[in-house]
């Protein structure tokens, strides 16, 4: 239990944003995700009555595949992709705001390793109330994970994540992928 802990701790800075020509050749510094840094106070901002740092909000915000490169942008209440994602890669993106412990991962009725987390970076509240990738000085209120799914083919991808404050809750984000 404690080594799974640890692991999730593992925090990664963002990169450049840089696609490769051969899709299947992810590394931290070009996966496809530094357009997720979006000041979309509609979907990212925080409410300031969030005083406690309990598991708040958890959603799927990005699926990108060797079909869709450019990833597809998930709504919060969009149920399964629009697009159809096949091929040799399928990461997908969470962000959880407030923090949670013992992500449980589900691609097409399998439970994914904890190897399966590619990436995980910190969220801060910007000055305008958004979410973002943590600068000097601004207050952690959660993380973007990403997850290989790879080998899965399609189905229906969730997470549940319980929280690690009161009143530990738990919520989980659901999504078919065509």
């Amino acid at each position: 239990m404690k080594n799974r802990v640890v692991f999730f701790f593992v925090f990664f800075c963002f990169a450049p944003l840089t696609w490769a020509n051969n899709p299947t050749q992810y590394t931290n510094d070009n996966l496809p995700f530094e357009q997720l840094t979006a000041t979309d106070t509609a979907k990212n901002s925080i409410d300031d009555t969030l005083k406690s740092l309990s598991l708040a909000s958890l959603y799927i915000e990005l699926v990108v595949s060797s079909t869709v490169p450019n990833g597809e942008e998930i709504q919060k209440d969009q149920f399964q992709t629009k697009k159809h994602h096949g091929g040799s890669e399928l990461l997908i993106s969470t962000v959880e705001i407030g923090f949670g412990t013992d992500p449980i991962v589900i691609m097409s009725g399998r439970v994914l390793p904890e190897t399966s987390l590619v990436r995980k970076d910190r969220l801060c509240k910007k000055r305008d109330g958004s979410v973002g990738t943590c600068g000097r000085g601004e207050s952690l209120v959660g993380y973007r994970r990403v997850w290989d799914c790879a080998g899965y083919g399609n189905g229906e991808f969730s997470l549940q994540i319980t929280s690690k404050d009161y009143p530990h809750n738990t919520l989980m984000a659901k999504l078919y992928i065509q």
